[in-house]
């Protein structure tokens, strides 16, 4: 049996008996659905391209995903259809290696909040901003936040630039003499 219809096969099977979507994988990888989907499909690929399988470096993400070590993922037994055993000597109810914790993928902060109607209504308008306009919003929430002289806020974006002051007048440089040691002096002369 080939090791990536086998791998395919036991990720399906993982996916199914923790009522989890190839969605969730596909967010876990930092992956497109398209992708996954791709990698797990069962049909031949077209004439002249190669099968798509999971590259290695995805294989520890997706054991992590499942709460198993990578190697798991290649053993087979995990899918009914490679059981290797058969009758008497198939073991029964659940198996051993689909792990009981659940996976959840936390909430960022942005999504656990609700926004009222003022706050979606005030999203929207700074949405419809054009770039200038929205840096000038962010200078005035930055200086509302950290104060007017702060390091952050300097000048406004729309400031007029200042000119630099004018250098200071320094005496002109003078060349080095180095000091003669006396062998060197010796030499000088004629």
């Amino acid at each position: 049996m080939k090791a990536s219809y086998l791998l395919k096969r036991n990720i399906r099977t993982l996916l199914s008996a923790r009522g989890q979507t190839a969605h969730d994988l596909a967010v876990w990888c930092r992956k497109t659905d398209p992708w996954v989907s791709k990698i797990l499909s069962d049909k031949p690929p077209p004439p002249g391209e190669k099968e798509r399988g999971i590259p290695l470096k995805y294989l520890d993400r997706i054991a992590d995903f499942f709460g198993i070590a990578t190697y798991q993922l290649f053993q087979p037994g995990i899918s009914p259809l490679t059981e290797r055993r058969g009758g008497k000597d198939r073991r029964g109810g659940r198996d051993r290696r689909i792990s009981g914790r659940q996976q959840e993928i936390v909430a960022t902060p942005i999504r656990a909040l609700t926004l009222t109607a003022d706050d979606e209504a005030m999203l929207a308008e700074l949405h419809a901003l054009s770039y200038e306009q929205y840096q000038h919003v962010k200078a005035w929430i930055a200086v509302a936040r950290f104060g007017p002289h702060s390091e952050r806020n300097r000048t406004p974006p729309d400031a007029p630039l200042l000119a630099a002051p004018p250098p200071s007048r320094q005496a002109p440089r003078t060349r080095a003499v180095r000091p003669q040691t006396p062998r060197a002096a010796k030499r000088m002369e004629p």
